[in-house]
């Protein structure tokens, strides 16, 4: 299987074609085997620090469909979100830059939560 390319234009919807390519740049690298979806080992194997902690941060906040893999369409649509809830293009692209060096995940003031799902 090819990887899968965002189709749903909401996903990006508030993203700067910039910012778009920047949170696709860190689905690559997250997305270990290029199947085109982000799985929780590959998130554990990402994260340079508390892998499992913050992986399981991710797919709470993240994996909308709860199918235990993050789409593409998965990915942009939390980052618009993200945007979209006030936090500023550059303390977005701040954060990308830090979870692209394998950083940890942090919980965002966005109105989803991380706790137990």
């Amino acid at each position: 299987d090819r990887p899968r390319p965002a189709l749903a234009i909401g996903a990006v919807r508030g993203l700067s074609p910039a910012l778009a390519a920047q949170v696709e740049a860190l689905f690559r690298r997250m997305d270990a085997d290029g199947d085109g979806l982000i799985t929780r080992a590959e998130a554990r194997s990402f994260f340079k620090h508390f892998g499992r902690v913050s992986a399981d941060a991710m797919f709470r906040e993240v994996d909308e469909d709860c199918d235990d893999t993050v789409s593409l369409d998965e990915f942009l649509a939390f980052w618009a979100q993200v945007k979209g809830s006030g936090y500023s293009e550059e303390s977005v692209e701040e954060e990308l830059g830090e979870l692209l060096e394998g950083n940890v995940w942090v919980d965002f003031l966005d109105g989803r939560g991380v706790g137990a799902g």
